[in-house]
């Protein structure tokens, strides 16, 4: 198999910084058989850039994997819903005829979860008018004997689908903005652990009390954060479900036992710690070089020079111990930091100013940093660190 990869590449396996890769066995599998032949090729310490699987994968599957520890089951709602009117126009035009209604469920994706947003928003806009067509037809006996109709038979008598429904909407909703940001070719790994950071802490906002949340304001404390403690987490009547889902449950308060509406604040609960297990047991986050890559991030270059160079130091100690980089040349790369700081970017507003959403880093640091060859041990470092990806998801 490497034989052949080296052959499909036409490359010097020692001369690849980085494999990326979506997280299946296979991949590990792969990662592991091309570092032993990088170590034989070159040396046993010599190893590729690791940052762990792609980042956006891992966070569609740790919210896959909360869905999963609801017990809620939407995945089959969603998917029977599109089954229903899947190649069946007669089926279709009968809808149509008895709800008024134009509008049809959406497929569900089963592996990019986040992605569900709008097949989840489109169920529930039209759960009214299928009930009303279930009933029809129920009525009219001429029920589809299908198992898509039978679970909407079954549904139908769930109080709590749609608060369930808004529920999910509103948790996917607070991962979206980080895999839309991060959806891009451009280099944005050194932002990548900050922005996780601050994902993972709105997550825990739902369901941590707010003592144990002052404990987790860096990733070392998410990463030491305790979730099998229950003092540590908030009361099933005090979990944050999302607004619309609070609204749905005050709707049908008067239909839904007190017992039920306390598992259904559970199931939400746990729902929020499997995500941000998952997150924090997969996620780069766990990576000490993405945790340390503040240095190069524009604004923090002027606004913290002095934690700049802490990190830049643990990310030179990082790519030595990988023997990425010569530790006789550390020093020179972190002088050529402070004259570049110094020279370069404390009188250059495009630092302070920088926005990943029209600007991207690779080009800046071209250009202020790459064309000059009294930063080259410098810019050598931070090339290699460019190149590596993200993820794509």
């Amino acid at each position: 198999m490497l034989e052949k990869l080296q052959d499909q590449l036409d490359v010097d396996v020692s001369k690849l910084v980085q494999l990326s890769m979506d997280g299946p066995n296979v991949n590990w599998s792969l990662y592991k058989i091309l570092s032993e032949n990088l170590q034989k090729r070159v040396s046993t310490n010599f190893r590729f850039i690791h940052i762990g699987s792609c980042g956006l994968h891992t966070v569609h599957n740790a919210f896959r994997a909360g869905h999963n520890a609801s017990e809620w089951d939407l995945g089959h709602w969603f998917s029977s819903l599109s089954w229903l009117f899947k190649d069946t126009p007669a089926r279709r035009e009968d809808f149509t005829t008895i709800t008024g209604s134009t509008e049809f469920p959406l497929d569900h994706c089963a592996h990019r979860w986040v992605e569900n947003i709008p097949v989840a928003e489109r169920a529930l806009k039209v759960w009214p008018h299928i009930r009303k067509f279930i009933q029809h037809m129920q009525m009219s006996k001429k029920a589809p004997r299908t198992k898509s109709f039978k679970s909407f038979q079954a549904c139908m008598k769930i109080e709590l689908l749609v608060a369930k429904v808004e529920s999910f909407i509103s948790i996917a909703k607070l991962v979206q903005t980080f895999l839309v940001k991060y959806q891009q070719e451009a280099p944005l790994l050194p932002f990548m652990a900050h922005d996780l950071l601050l994902m993972i802490q709105s997550l825990m906002q739902r369901f941590v009390t707010i003592e144990a949340l002052s404990y987790c304001k860096s990733a070392a404390g998410l990463l030491s954060f305790d979730f099998s403690e229950t003092k540590n987490l908030n009361a099933p009547q005090n979990v944050d479900i999302g607004f619309k889902a609070k609204k749905a449950l005050s709707d049908i308060a008067k239909n839904v036992s007190a017992k039920d509406i306390l598992q259904f604040r559970i199931e939400c609960r746990e729902f929020l710690r499997a995500v941000v297990q998952k997150l924090l047991e997969k996620s780069p986050i766990k990576c000490k070089l993405v945790r340390n890559l503040k240095w190069m991030q524009p604004k923090a270059i002027v606004e913290d020079l002095n934690g700049c160079l802490k990190q830049l130091d643990i990310t030179l100690s990082c790519l030595v111990a990988i023997n990425r980089v010569n530790a006789d040349d550390c020093d020179t790369i972190k002088e050529q930091f402070l004259q570049w700081h110094t020279s370069v970017v404390s009188e250059n507003y495009v630092f302070q100013s920088f926005d990943t959403r029209s600007q991207c880093l690779d080009a800046l640091f071209k250009e202020h940093l790459g064309n000059n060859m009294a930063y080259a041990e410098l810019w050598k470092v931070t090339k290699s660190l460019l190149l590596l990806s993200h993820g794509q998801a």
